[in-house]
């Protein structure tokens, strides 16, 4: 019993109150402006702008004008309307219409490309999945847009700047990078005929590649099965990217590689871990490491090779 004595004391020791209040005052929050674009070959560029608010700041939602309009976007088949419109036709309900996602409008947005300049118009584009859970309506945004197609130039760099009604400037650069093709797409059962994909794929030479892996069920305008970002560190040769057995007979499987540049991973990968640590007082808080400069966000210029599987 020589440990009593101790095992006491802890007791007493962690039974006492410790709690107490403390207050920290916090440097006034600075609101930014939130850029995502990604240039692709042969497709306008598409643009988000919105503005970032402070942690503690409590988002406040503005009317929404039913009649503002906007371009629709589904399966690839654009369509002019308006919000009304779209309730009228289905497609969204007026509970749906105040979760529309809040946009930074009041700005000048050009693009500029081997001296050429395309000023976007500022104009709400929704790409809208085909509904199939009425609670739960899945798009994506964007409020700036052009209406000329990009061409793919792997030596000339596309420059961003944006210039806002209180002068804050953003400016970033992108330049695309050549696809790595996908060797073949393989289809794998496990022993209750459920089954896999398989991605085969040859890293080439030297290191310092970097890639984000898509994989779609049917449509490229729904939500993706599967996304993430690689390098090739620890890659050699041919390898091969899997999924889990979540796969049936005449499921119509896409897979995309997208070939990235380090900026751009290093942004969705701490963009990743930023969302993981939301939240979560274990977790190590992480600083999103952004594409722009003068804001926080993405702009960036993205090739792919993409095969397209049935399984059998």
């Amino acid at each position: 019993m020589k440990y009593f004595p101790y095992i006491l004391f802890l007791l007493i020791f962690t039974s006492c109150n410790l709690e107490r209040e403390i207050e920290i005052d916090l440097p006034p929050y600075e609101n930014q402006l939130v850029v995502e674009s990604y240039i692709e070959p042969d497709k306008p560029i598409l643009l988000t702008l919105s503005e970032s608010i402070s942690y503690f700041e409590i988002p406040t939602l503005e009317s929404v004008d039913l009649n503002q309009a906007l371009i629709l976007n589904i399966d690839g088949f654009e369509l002019q309307t308006t919000i009304q419109g779209l309730i009228d036709q289905g497609f969204l309900t007026a509970e749906d219409v105040p979760s529309l996602p809040p946009t930074f409008n009041d700005a000048e947005v050009v693009v500029t490309h081997k001296g050429i300049t395309d000023t976007l118009e500022n104009i709400l584009y929704l790409v809208l999945d085909p509904r199939t859970d009425a609670e739960s309506p899945y798009f994506k945004y964007y409020n700036f847009i052009s209406r000329t197609p990009v061409t793919v130039d792997y030596d000339n760099p596309f420059f961003l700047s944006i210039i806002d009604d209180q002068g804050r400037v953003v400016t970033g650069e992108a330049l695309f990078k050549p696809p790595v093709p996908i060797d073949s797409l393989r289809v794998r059962f496990n022993n209750s005929n459920e089954a896999s994909l398989e991605t085969w794929m040859t890293d080439p030479e030297p290191t310092g590649n970097y890639y984000r892996r898509v994989v779609n069920e049917s449509t490229l305008y729904r939500r993706p099965y599967q996304v993430f970002s690689f390098d090739d560190s620890i890659l050699e040769g041919s390898f091969v990217l899997g999924t889990a057995n979540d796969f049936e007979q005449n499921d119509t499987l896409i897979s995309t590689i997208f070939s990235i540049d380090e900026a751009y991973y290093d942004f969705s990968e701490t963009f990743e871990d930023a969302v993981q640590a939301n939240g979560n007082p274990f977790a190590q808080p992480t600083r999103i490491k952004s594409t722009v400069l003068g804001g926080i966000g993405v702009f960036t210029a993205l090739t792919n090779s993409r095969d397209t599987i049935i399984v059998p």
